[in-house]
């Protein structure tokens, strides 16, 4: 079994929880952590004079777009970590978690997103996923799942899993590995689209509901020093669906929902 670190949000007030791997409890026993917030460095490209010769000019370009090619395992960390942060806000937007009045469409991965205005998510999440960059620049990070609970009851309904693969030999040898940024960006659009679509294959759910999110570890993680106690919330007999995968070529996710499998007696 692999430690794991819960994360919850409800609706009143926020909770981070995490595996503590420095005791004797296993899987089950998570503690409460608090995560400094990161900050995002946006950059510009500023448009350069073209009054070289056409075989100067040719070099040039084509020096960039090698270079655009290229993928650290820095570069891949924050684009999976990213990721995470967008599909996070699109699940909460469509399954109805939070108001629509309560996010505001940006443009992303050349789609219209949602993002949530709420200023308790919105610090969880940029908490949790500068977390979860740390984790996948160790490679140390196998799954991340977004479960979503009731608000009444705590029981679970839908968990979101994002199963994550890690090129070792990047990890262990400092390698980089190529592939077009337009490429990853059209694996990720077709997630996105799904999970915008989810509505058309998931049950609608018609109560309140709350969320956490799972991190699954390698043993020997580091991770922050204060925790409270959680649990994998897992789903009995759940119905599944799988969506498309996305891969950095250091990174590849695989998502798949699952959920509740509720029984309708026939008349």
């Amino acid at each position: 079994m692999v430690p794991l670190l819960s994360a919850s949000r409800p609706r009143g007030k926020l909770a981070v929880t995490c595996p503590n791997v420095f005791t004797l409890h296993f899987i089950t026993n998570l503690l409460l952590a608090h995560q400094t917030l990161i900050s995002c460095n946006q950059f510009s490209n500023k448009q350069k004079p073209i009054f070289l010769c056409t075989l100067i000019s040719k070099r040039i370009m084509a020096s960039r777009t090698v270079a655009k090619d290229i993928i650290t395992l820095r570069g891949s960390a924050a684009i999976v970590s990213e990721f995470f942060g967008y599909a996070a806000n699109s699940i909460l937007y469509n399954r109805g978690v939070y108001p629509e009045e309560s996010f505001v469409k940006v443009k992303k991965y050349g789609l219209p997103m949602l993002l949530t205005q709420d200023e308790g998510v919105r610090s969880f999440i940029s908490n949790l996923n500068a977390q979860l960059s740390e984790w996948l620049e160790a490679g140390k990070l196998q799954r991340v799942v977004l479960v979503i609970m009731s608000k009444a009851t705590n029981e679970v309904l839908e968990r979101w899993n994002f199963s994550i693969e890690t090129d070792s030999e990047v990890v262990e040898q400092g390698v980089s590995r190529e592939k077009s940024d337009k490429e990853i960006m059209r694996e990720i659009q077709a997630i996105m689209r799904q999970i915008a679509s989810s509505i058309t294959y998931l049950p609608c759910l018609d109560e309140s509901c709350v969320f956490d999110v799972l991190a699954y570890t390698d043993k020997d993680v580091a991770v922050p020093f204060t925790w409270i106690e959680s649990d994998p919330k897992l789903i009995a007999n759940p119905q599944m669906v799988k969506l498309h995968s996305f891969d950095t070529k250091i990174h590849k996710v695989d998502t798949l929902v699952s959920y509740k499998n509720d029984e309708w007696d026939e008349q």
